[in-house]
């Protein structure tokens, strides 16, 4: 197709599309790279999460370099919710996978959410990504946190070992703040609390930022002001990934990568 069919449309590259892609001494070469030209004029181009995770990071900074140089109008959205691996109740309505939704009616469980792919490091060695809340009823609820394995990882994992993946906590390798403030996960020492964390006081329109400092500690501010903190200790040296589990209710959500809290809503 010419530039012009695609324009204001919302590309997704999965890992098909990379199929016989080379890198040597930082050239790459490859069929979705190839048809970078012909995108210049898609509104978003987005990664789609990968079994080979280790390729996905690998070719991750060539494609954003390609995308600058020959689609610098394009967006390209590394970090979204995977659409293959999520809670059975999830439903994700928009072409970026930005926004999430529960069922209506639905009790808990069921709302589990990975995103695609690890955060970057910004300023100041921070790692951070934000949750605006778009509809929030009184008595619903959501955990929050991340995990250093990727959404096809976790899934294969629970597949091959038998387990059954329902609540973020049941999640391998991850650190999650429950509404109540309880820091939970697969490592040792954790359970830690912070009794100023409440999720229950978090309303429509809330945005809540995760950020991850270089000391390991986990930090949650709501609307650009710190409420609480756990010395987690997450490695600085493993790639660490978005959870979001929309325990009880039917909340809807939209992920905002990195630390633009106020991106236009899809």
């Amino acid at each position: 197709a010419q530039p012009a069919g695609w324009r204001g449309h919302h590309i997704t590259l999965a890992e098909h599309h990379l199929h016989g892609l080379s890198l040597l001494g930082g050239t790459v070469w490859g069929k979705a790279f190839t048809l970078l030209p012909a995108l210049k004029e898609a509104q978003t181009l987005r990664l789609a999460s990968f079994k080979d995770s280790a390729l996905r990071l690998q070719m991750l900074p060539p494609l954003r370099s390609a995308c600058h140089t020959l689609c610098p109008n394009m967006r390209v959205l590394s970090c979204s919710f995977c659409e293959h691996h999520h809670g059975e109740l999830i439903e994700l309505p928009t072409p970026r996978k930005l926004s999430a939704t529960k069922r209506a009616g639905a009790s808990k469980g069921g709302g589990l959410l990975i995103a695609t792919g690890p955060l970057r490091e910004g300023a100041g060695n921070l790692r951070s990504f934000g949750i605006r809340i778009e509809h929030l009823l009184p008595r619903e609820r959501l955990d929050i946190g991340v995990t250093s394995m990727s959404p096809c990882e976790h899934f294969t994992d629970s597949v091959n070992s038998r387990r059954h993946v329902s609540f973020a906590e049941d999640l391998l390798k991850s650190w999650i703040v429950e509404s109540s403030g309880l820091l939970v996960g697969s490592h040792a020492g954790l359970r830690i609390r912070d009794s100023r964390w409440d999720a229950r006081s978090l309303q429509s329109g809330d945005v809540i930022q995760v950020t991850v400092m270089p000391t390991g500690e986990l930090v949650l501010s709501v609307n650009g002001i710190q409420r609480a903190s756990w010395g987690a200790m997450i490695p600085g040296n493993v790639s660490i990934y978005p959870v979001v589990d929309l325990f009880e209710g039917s909340p809807q959500i939209q992920l905002v990568p990195g630390n633009d809290p106020f991106m236009p809503v899809v």
